[in-house]
C-alpha cells in the first residue's frame, strides 16, 4: 500500500509540474518590461528582473550572479542593444531572447535635438514601451513565445495577453479624450524621454533642456528655451524623478506648472496602472 501511495504521489506531482513552467525561467532587464511579463505570465510563471529599480541600463556591470541567471534563464526579454548596452556583446538574438525593439510592427522613433526637436538620422529612441501599442505588442509577443515552449498552457498565456491588451486600451481611449479636448498641448522637457507617450497622446514637444539625463544643458541654451517657454505661453515643464529640478525651474515663469513623470515606472504595481498615471500627471500639468 505504501509502495502504491508513493507512486501515485511521484505521478501527481510529474503532472502538476507539466501544468506550470519553471520557476526563474523568464528574466526581464527592467521594470517596464518586468510589468509587461507579469501581465502575461499571471498565475503561471514570475519573471525576474536583472537590474534593480532606479539603475540605469546604460552602463550597468554584471555581478556573478546575473550571469548565472542569464545563463539558466529560458527566455530574456531585453529592450535591445541601444538600451542595455551592457548586454550588446553578451547576448544575440535567437530563440533564447526576446530583442523588443526587434518586434516586427513595433513602432520606433528616432532620437531628437535638444534644440529644436528635430530627428537625429539613424538613431533610435529606445523608450518603445511608453506607447501602449507598443505594450501590447511586446505582450504577445511573450505570449506566443511562452506558448511555444509551454504548449500546455499556450491558452492562458494568450488570454493574459489579450486581457492586458483589453484592459489598457479601455483605460488608455479616455484619457486621449480628454487631453485632446484641452486648449494647450504643448510642453518642455528636462530629459526628452517621452516621446512615445507623446505621440500616442497627441502632444508636442517644444525642446529639452538635456539629449541626455547624465548631460547638463549650456548657459545659451537655458536661455534660449526660457525665452521660447515665455514667447509661446508654454505652462507645462516635465521631468524625471532623480533630475532636472533646478535647471527646469530657472526656464519656467511663476505660474508655470512642472510635472515629475517617471518613465521607467519604478514606483508601478501594474504596467495598465504605471502608464496611466503618466498620462494623468501629463493631463494634469498641460490643463490644471
Amino acid at each position: 500500500m505504501r509502495k502504491i501511495l508513493i507512486g501515485l504521489l511521484s505521478v501527481a506531482l510529474f503532472a502538476g509540474g507539466s501544468a506550470v513552467a519553471q520557476a526563474n525561467s523568464v528574466v526581464t532587464t527592467i521594470k517596464p518590461l518586468t510589468l509587461i511579463a507579469r501581465a502575461v505570465t499571471d498565475g503561471i510563471e514570475q519573471p525576474v528582473q536583472l537590474l534593480p529599480d532606479g539603475l540605469s541600463p546604460h552602463d550597468y556591470s554584471l555581478r556573478p550572479s546575473d550571469r548565472q541567471r542569464l545563463k539558466q534563464a529560458e527566455l530574456v526579454i531585453w529592450v535591445g542593444p541601444a538600451h542595455e548596452r551592457f548586454l550588446a556583446g553578451l547576448i544575440k538574438n535567437g530563440p533564447g531572447t526576446l530583442n523588443v525593439t526587434a518586434l516586427p510592427g513595433l513602432k520606433r522613433l528616432p532620437r531628437r535635438k535638444a534644440e529644436d526637436g528635430s530627428p537625429l538620422p539613424g538613431s533610435l529612441d529606445t523608450h518603445v514601451w511608453l506607447d501602449p501599442d507598443n505594450a501590447i505588442l511586446i505582450a504577445r509577443a511573450i505570449a506566443e513565445d511562452r506558448a511555444r515552449r509551454q504548449p500546455a498552457l499556450a491558452d492562458r498565456y494568450r488570454a493574459n495577453a489579450e486581457h492586458f491588451a483589453q484592459t489598457l486600451k479601455t483605460a488608455w481611449q479616455p484619457l486621449q479624450q480628454r487631453i485632446a479636448a484641452l486648449p494647450r498641448h504643448e510642453y518642455v522637457a528636462y530629459h526628452d524621454a517621452y516621446q512615445y507617450l507623446e505621440k500616442s497622446l497627441n502632444l508636442h514637444l517644444a525642446g529639452s533642456l538635456s539629449s541626455e539625463t547624465e548631460s547638463r544643458p549650456g548657459a545659451r541654451h537655458l536661455l534660449a528655451m526660457k525665452k521660447r517657454v515665455h514667447e509661446r505661453g508654454i505652462t507645462c515643464l516635465v521631468r524625471e524623478p532623480a533630475s532636472g529640478a533646478g535647471l527646469l525651474q530657472q526656464v519656467a515663469g511663476p505660474k508655470d506648472r512642472i510635472a515629475v513623470l517617471d518613465e521607467g515606472l519604478r514606483q508601478a504595481d501594474s504596467f495598465v496602472g504605471g502608464l496611466t498615471l503618466l498620462g494623468q500627471a501629463m493631463e494634469q500639468c498641460l490643463g490644471r
